[in-house]
């Protein structure tokens, strides 16, 4: 199977999607009682409003190995922790077929700002977002490209 945005098992299952996975990834989704993945931080921030359901975040900061939880739901992020928590992101005008590889491997949740400065100091193309910037963004982005989803 050759989809973008569709990853599959060596049976030819599919295993993910649009950012969600079936298969382990440092962040961690909990949505309803049930354990789901996602390509990145970013996708976390996204997807519980396209499921319909709030979701427990838990990720890890590439920095300093601090744990990182968030609740999401549709219209607010709550109870992160650190209370600082920071993402990076990557500039890209297109995401291809290897948009973990070239996209994913670059967002993450980092425990502080200075820790975010200094992945990125490191990583070209990537620059560090706050936590609330990256949700709204999320949320406008979720509007535009599924209205009829979001409908009601």
């Amino acid at each position: 199977m050759d989809w973008p945005g569709v990853f599959t098992d060596e049976q030819n299952r599919v295993i993910g999607f649009l950012g969600l996975s079936i298969r382990p990834t440092p962040n961690r989704l909990t949505l309803d009682g049930r354990r789901l993945y996602a390509w990145c931080a970013y996708d976390t921030l996204f997807l519980p409003e396209l499921l319909g359901a709030s979701a427990e975040v838990e990720s890890w900061c590439p920095v300093t190995g601090e744990r990182i939880t968030i609740t999401v739901s549709a219209t607010e992020i709550t109870s992160p922790r650190p209370a600082d928590t920071a993402l990076s992101y990557l500039h890209r005008d297109e995401l291809d077929r290897n948009v973990i590889s070239t996209f994913c491997h670059y967002v993450h949740f980092f425990a502080d700002p200075a820790a975010a400065a200094a992945w990125t100091a490191k990583h070209e193309g990537t620059f560090m977002i706050s936590l609330a910037e990256r949700s709204e963004i999320a949320r406008l982005t979720n509007r535009a490209r599924y209205p009829d989803i979001l409908r009601g």
